[in-house]
């Protein structure tokens, strides 16, 4: 009797241990869309920066919410290298004012002069006049290359993430609260963590409430299956080449982290 008791308990363990995987499995499955959509509560800000993405209007319509909130005065979307001043209008919408800086070269179909003192939008008259905004803007690209740059090894966000830090550098801006897709805000808070620091700035996370949410199923929805796997695939892949990138997300070379031009160049010449 004491032999098939003891007998049973080796498989006893293993059922107990299937059954255990499988109940991990069953609630990391359902659990898998809310790891992803992170949010912080809304909070005044600096800069609400915006991400592009597949459903941009609905991640320009909670920007929009936000502003008219009164959050922040200033949108930065670091995909188009544009930060603008913004007023909010009874109607829901905004209106921009371009802000010109040596940093700022946006320039898109004839509407916008980033060298204008009084920051105003206008219209290009004619064609030398948008020939010599585009050679102004062509010098800025040339001497601001890691604002201008594609970094092509990089994924976008992380490219994104990048570009608004140094654009918020520029400007003096030390809190924003980031806005996109509700299953995109994980991947970016991980991503600022890294870019950003723990210190000197204050980032806050919320995403757009205008975008479909995934429901329990989740993985039956094709717009969701493919949102939540692309997610829980491209966070690793970040992860794990991250470490071998300078700061601004240069490539290193012998080293996982590159020393500032400067002390390079410092040591070369005490070598």
């Amino acid at each position: 009797m004491l032999r098939k008791t003891f007998g049973c308990r080796p498989k006893l363990v293993k059922v107990f241990f299937v059954v255990l995987i499988i109940g991990i499995f069953i609630g990391t499955l359902f659990c898998a869309p809310h790891y992803l959509a992170y949010s912080d509560r809304a909070k005044k800000a600096d800069v609400v920066v915006l991400f592009v993405g597949p459903d941009f209007e609905a991640r320009k319509k909670g920007t929009h919410l936000l502003i008219n909130e009164g959050i922040a005065d200033y949108l930065l979307i670091p995909a188009h290298r544009r930060v603008s001043k913004v007023i909010a209008d009874d109607n829901g919408g905004i209106a921009r004012n371009e802000i010109p800086s040596e940093m700022d070269g946006y320039f898109q179909d004839g509407w916008v002069n980033p060298f204008e003192k009084d920051y105003s939008m206008v219209r290009m008259k004619g064609q030398k006049e948008r020939k010599d905004v585009e050679t102004k803007v062509l010098k800025i690209k040339h001497s601001h290359p890691k604002l201008f740059g594609n970094r092509a090894n990089l994924e976008d966000t992380h490219s994104e993430v990048l570009r608004a830090k140094e654009m918020m550098d520029a400007y003096g801006l030390k809190s924003a609260i980031f806005v996109s897709s509700p299953y995109h805000m994980r991947r970016i808070k991980i991503i600022a963590a890294k870019v950003f620091g723990q210190k000197n700035y204050d980032l806050s996370f919320v995403p757009t409430p205008y975008e479909k949410t995934c429901g329990p199923l989740w993985w039956t929805d094709s717009y969701c299956l493919k949102w939540v796997m692309g997610e829980y695939v491209k966070i690793p892949w970040f992860l794990s080449y991250e470490p071998f990138l300078g700061p601004s997300g240069e490539r290193t070379e012998g080293s996982l982290r590159t020393l500032p031009c400067a002390e390079m160049q410092g040591a070369k010449a005490r070598g």
